[in-house]
Formats: C-alpha cells, structure tokens, sequence
C-alpha cells in the first residue's frame, strides 16, 4: 500500500514510498479519487433503494442508512481538500450536514406517499452526493486562502456544460473567492463538475486560450 502526506504550504499530495517517492501526486488523480469515491457511495444508495423497493428495509432503516453515508462522504471529502481541519471547519461540516438531514426528512416523507419510483428515488439520493462536490471544492478553496493563495480560476470538466460555466472559465484567473462556488449561479446546480485552481502569485498569473478550450498559464 502507497501511503501520502499532505503539504500545507503548497496544499498538495506527495508520495512516502514507492517508485514515486517525494513526488507530488497530480492535482487531477486527486479529483479522480474524489470522484471515483462519491461514484462508490452512489452504487451503495442504489443498493439501500432497492432494499427498500424490495420490502427488505423499512423506510427508516433507509433513511439511517443514507443519513450515514451523507455524514462519511461529507467529512471524507471536506478533509481531502483540507486534512488540517479546525474547529472552525468541523462547524461548517456540522452546518451543511444539518441542512443535507433536513432535506433527507423531507424526501423520506414524499417516499411515504408513495408517488416516488424505485429510479426517482436513486436520482434524488444522487444529488446529496452530488453537492458533497460543490462541498470539497468549497473546502479547498478555504484551506488554499489560508496559506495565502492569493488567485482562483474555474475550470471545466463537463462535455455538455450549462451557458453559465463557460463564461466562469473565460474569466480566468481572478482574485480568490470572486469567483461563484461551484454548483452555484449556473444552470448545472448539483450537477456542476467544475474545479478550482489556485495561485500564490503576488500579481495576476498569464495565461492564454488553446484553441481546445482551456486555459493555461
């Protein structure tokens, strides 16, 4: 097993053994296993649906179980953008979980109704998953502010993005925390997949436009 540390002064991963010893791991292979973890807890509330579509489960066994894995994707995905949690953090953990159970009591009562099918069910658990990646954007945008990062600028990752997104990505780099939250002020909602990107640089970073799409500096 490759194991890692976390570098707070540059806010990246590196390698402690292995051929890739003292490197730094990608910023991109991190989103992968962001992604690829949400990806895994989607397939788990697919099986806890059909539990309850199947008369397996009752709805509150449902509901404590999705309750569950809301809270471990949340703190999992908060703490790989910013490992050194504070206090301050854990409250903002403690906020957004809040509200994500006060949705999930609400979405337990229109399943009582009975109005809701097996696949409307999935696609609605989905998006608590989905906003855990607005979250973790959210969390590494805080933790790159307080070591003095000083510029942020959005990047896409969807093949079919809202009008909105790429608008956000032309601006390029603009000063940190100017820029709207991921899943915020776009058509995308939830289902946004952009990222942020981060600079020290005490002026403003260049970059300039490939004809693909994307910036670079």
């Amino acid at each position: 097993m490759i194991n890692f540390a976390f570098n707070k002064d540059s806010q990246r991963y590196h390698y402690l053994d292995g051929e890739k010893k003292g490197q730094f791991v990608s910023q991109g292979k991190v989103r992968e296993v962001v992604q690829n973890y949400l990806t895994d807890y989607s397939q788990e509330f697919e099986a806890a649906t059909r539990m309850l579509s199947n008369g397996s489960w009752s709805l509150d066994q449902w509901e404590k179980h999705i309750a569950k894995h809301i809270k471990n994707t949340t703190i999992t995905a908060y703490k790989i953008a910013k490992p050194n949690a504070n206090s301050s953090d854990y409250g903002k953990i403690g906020s957004h979980l809040k509200k994500q159970y006060l949705y999930l009591r609400n979405f337990s009562r229109e399943i009582a109704k009975g109005n809701l099918s097996e696949a409307q069910i999935n696609a609605r658990a989905a998006q608590y998953l989905q906003s855990t990646w607005s979250l973790y954007n959210t969390s590494a945008r805080d933790a790159h502010k307080d070591v003095g990062y000083k510029w942020e600028r959005r990047l896409q990752q969807s093949k079919q993005p809202c009008i909105q997104c790429p608008k956000y990505a032309k601006m390029g780099w603009q000063i940190l925390g100017s820029l709207p939250k991921i899943g915020e002020q776009c058509d995308c909602k939830q289902n946004c997949r952009c990222y942020f990107e981060f600079s020290k640089s005490n002026t403003k970073p260049q970059e300039h436009l490939l004809s693909f799409g994307f910036f670079v500096s």
